[in-house]
């Protein structure tokens, strides 16, 4: 996947996770990623479970807003949201 394409996925999910209108897209920037093996449903603002971790490469897709971010982070390989963060 290519930052192009990452940052398609995350403006069309965006509605999706929560990501207010006003916010604009700020950057996506590719990294590894730990997630918890096994998990299903996206990690939203929530320590995650207990179990196994797994490294993934994905995009980081950040929103920013006037006193606020939303991070949209996706899966390189499969185009899926795996997790979202918001600021405080």
């Amino acid at each position: 996947m290519t930052r192009d394409q990452a940052m398609a996925v995350a403006e069309s999910a965006r509605a999706s996770f929560g990501v207010p209108a006003e916010f604009a897209l700020k950057a996506a920037d590719k990294r590894i990623v730990e997630l918890v093996e096994g998990e299903t449903k996206v990690v939203a603002d929530l320590p995650p479970e207990p179990g196994p971790r797994y490294d993934l490469v994905a995009w980081v897709v950040s929103f920013a807003g006037p006193a606020a971010f939303v991070q949209l982070t996706i899966d390189d390989a499969t185009g899926r949201v795996v997790r979202i963060r918001r600021s405080g």
